[in-house]
């Protein structure tokens, strides 16, 4: 429908996309002095990138273009667009200047999670840090109807802002929420060792995340989990994770990863979608034995996609594809005719190298997978 090149005379890269009625959104990160559109950084530091957020018309015209960022570290991870088409911006940041913080919001020292918030026509209207005085860092965010915030991320900060229990921390799991002026309402710190958000969903009743867990991490699985026990002693799994939207409580956890035993195999998760409660979970694995796929050889890994039972207790199928897979989406087909079934249909997205191993060369892929309108999972 339209392709586009975006950006300036140094590096553009972009990290997230987000869809509404008026148009594409994207984020990302740009060291260009001269990248399109209006500029609010209070100081360029040539070792730093910044952050931009740009929005096209589903025909392909800019519509605004907005770089921020302060005189340190500025990297943006995802976005998501509300209902009144405002974009929120989340990402990690070591600048104490980072522009439009709101009042309340104070930067704490280290790397800080940030939300930055974007109006319909492209002006910084808010910011806020989410962090302690360690290294934290935001990679997800879901805004869902009432303007709420959620994002999740990695914390290795024992004084993170919490209303939860919190343990002594190395790098864990963080889950907040903010209002729309973008102070905290909650927040949840899960598990303990090494482990990571990547990715999250959500609504006013559910919260769903997804993310990483090292070797020595330990998560507080849910009974009756697809996997409530470690798949594999070694190595490095992915988690899949809902909370309650109102009060951040923990309701079920599971982990999801091959049994390799003392082979060091990872997977990670890179995204995650939610249609009719049941949940779409993507990323990529180097391990032989992921759950519900025949056994494989993957070099250097494989990308899956798996859909899981909305308490997380049950695997209904896993897809595996040979590439690396960031990201997913999913959509409820309207029918054609009155009456009609309706399709699911599951949009993924990724790279794969492609050529001989002297000269191979990064192929972007998209894949669009259908399920069937009569399918039944249980």
């Amino acid at each position: 429908m339209f392709s586009t090149y975006w950006g300036g005379n140094g590096y553009d890269y972009a990290t997230g996309v987000a869809v509404d009625s008026t148009g594409v959104y994207i984020t990302g990160n740009t060291t260009s002095h001269n990248f399109p559109g209006q500029q609010i950084v209070p100081a360029y530091d040539p070792y730093f990138a910044h952050v931009f957020v740009s929005k096209f018309s589903l025909t392909g015209q800019e519509i605004y273009s907005l770089v921020l960022g302060g005189s340190g570290l500025n990297l943006a991870s995802a976005i998501a667009v509300d209902s009144l088409h405002q974009a929120y911006i989340a990402g990690v940041t070591s600048s104490s200047n980072f522009p439009g913080v709101v009042p309340m919001s104070r930067y704490h020292g280290g790397t800080d999670a940030y939300v930055a918030k974007i109006d319909s026509t492209g002006n910084l209207i808010a910011s806020a840090y989410v962090g302690g005085s360690g290294d934290d860092r935001a990679n997800g965010i879901s805004v869902d109807s009432t303007g709420s915030v959620y994002i999740t991320g990695m914390t290795q900060s024992v004084d993170f802002p919490h209303t939860m229990p919190i343990a002594m921390v190395t790098a864990n799991t963080f889950v907040t929420k903010l209002n729309s002026a973008l102070s905290i309402d909650y927040s949840n710190v899960i598990g303990g060792g090494d482990n990571g958000g990547t990715a999250i969903w959500a609504d006013p009743v559910h919260t769903y995340v997804t993310g990483i867990a090292y070797q020595n991490a330990y998560l507080p699985t849910s009974p009756g989990a697809f996997q409530s026990a470690r798949p594999s002693p070694s190595g490095v799994v992915a988690f899949v994770a809902e909370l309650d939207s109102t009060s951040g409580d923990l309701m079920y956890l599971s982990y999801l990863g091959g049994n390799d035993n003392l082979t060091y195999r990872v997977t990670l998760a890179t995204a995650i979608a939610v249609q009719g409660g049941n949940v779409y979970v993507a990323g990529n694995t180097s391990s032989t034995s992921f759950p519900g796929a025949p056994a494989i050889t993957p070099n250097p890994t494989a990308g899956w996609v798996v859909k899981l039972a909305p308490q997380l207790n049950a695997l209904y199928y896993t897809t595996f594809l040979g590439a690396s897979i960031n990201g997913i989406a999913v959509d409820l087909r309207a029918p054609r005719f009155p009456l009609a079934l309706r399709n699911v249909e599951v949009y993924t997205a990724g790279y794969r190298y492609t050529g001989s191993i002297n000269n191979a060369s990064l192929d972007a892929f998209a894949v669009k997978l259908v399920e069937p309108a009569n399918a039944v999972f249980e």
